[in-house]
């Protein structure tokens, strides 16, 4: 109501949802309701129940504009309430931002990974993936037996 002067409120422990509100002559003014917050991003990057929230609350408060809209023009004659009409502002549509659809990539089965070779930035690394896919040729067997004995892999592994 935008008062400008103290009031009394008073409330039920019971039921906080809302306050009623007296003049400080005692005179009963309104019933002030709780009001959920909103994000006012929420119409945009919401889920559909802050969307419908949004879109309430805006409602609400153009009902309650006009209600105050007419109750000025009871007592202010039309020329003097030009300044009370305010054109709504333009609501812009954002389009929502879809990400193209990339195919999804097969994971590989076993034998698939044990043929795909990475490549290695240490010789432990290619030794823990050794281990866990096996060593397909005479080569990897070759290198497997020469870092056994290297000290790099004493360090490590404490053999």
């Amino acid at each position: 109501m935008d008062l400008r002067e103290k009031v009394f409120i008073k409330y039920s422990l019971f039921d906080l949802s809302k306050v009623l509100v007296y003049s400080m002559k005692g005179e009963f003014l309104c019933i002030a309701r709780q009001v959920e917050k909103v994000h006012p991003m929420a119409n945009v990057l919401g889920t559909v129940k802050d969307m419908e929230q949004f879109k309430q609350q805006i409602q609400k408060q153009q009902r309650r504009f006009n209600r105050v809209k007419k109750e000025f023009l009871k007592y202010f004659p039309k020329e003097k309430a030009e300044a009370i009409d305010i054109e709504p502002e333009e609501v812009i549509e954002i389009e929502k931002f879809e990400q193209p659809k990339t195919p999804l990539k097969r994971k590989l089965n076993f034998r698939e990974q044990q043929m795909n070779v990475p490549v290695f930035n240490a010789d432990y690394e290619k030794y823990e993936w050794l281990m866990k896919y096996g060593c397909t040729n005479p080569e990897q067997r070759k290198w497997l037996e020469k870092y056994l004995s290297s000290d790099e892999y004493n360090n490590l592994y404490g053999a």
